[in-house]
């Protein structure tokens, strides 16, 4: 037996049978079965492929975490370029400020992910009413700027952003309406 591997289920399995006597090395430092050699290369790879799993995950979320900076510029962004648009033609926050009220809601409900969906809903309101007081204070009458004239037309203001408070909430709830169905859909036909 002098220069072999012990046999595994021999008494000496950990030692070399060369001579070495008690001193010899313990068989893991110098020789590994075939079988442990490839349940070691079995969780090598599915460590390599875990690793894989978690970065590719952390870079979805890294793209996540970016989606919803990108919905509130958007949703802040396209009311405002309405509200200039209307005041720039001279009228009062009219048709182009309501369209892309509407048009912010619906984009921002379309690709916001669903994680992000508890700021979405409420937000087309606040954001109409925000920008429609900005806009009235920055280019509204005089007569609005200061004491009982900023009650009176806080109440205007509100009256009269209502109808693009109501149209671009409706927008959101449409188009997440219609997200839900498809991916209740897609689960179906993935099912059946």
């Amino acid at each position: 037996m002098a220069g072999r591997p012990a046999d595994a289920l021999g008494e000496n399995a950990e030692r070399w049978q060369d001579g070495n006597g008690p001193e010899a090395e313990p068989l893991s430092a110098r020789w590994v079965p075939q079988q442990a050699v490839s349940r070691s290369r079995v969780g090598a790879v599915a460590a390599r492929s875990r690793a894989a799993r978690g970065a590719a995950a952390r870079a979805r979320r890294g793209e996540w975490h970016a989606a919803p900076a990108r919905g509130v510029m958007l949703l802040l962004a396209l009311p405002v370029m309405g509200a200039a648009l209307d005041e720039a033609l001279g009228a009062r926050l009219g048709w182009a400020f309501l369209l892309t009220a509407v048009a912010a809601g619906g984009v921002g409900a379309a690709s916001c992910p669903r994680s992000a969906l508890w700021w979405l809903v409420p937000a087309p309101p606040l954001v109409v009413a925000l920008v429609t007081v900005g806009a009235e204070l920055l280019c509204g009458p005089a007569a609005f700027r200061g004491g009982k004239g900023l009650t009176t037309g806080a109440v205007r203001w509100g009256v009269d952003a209502f109808p693009a408070m109501a149209a671009a909430e409706a927008a959101v709830l449409a188009v997440l309406l219609v997200r839900y169905v498809r991916t209740r859909g897609a689960g179906r036909a993935g099912s059946a």
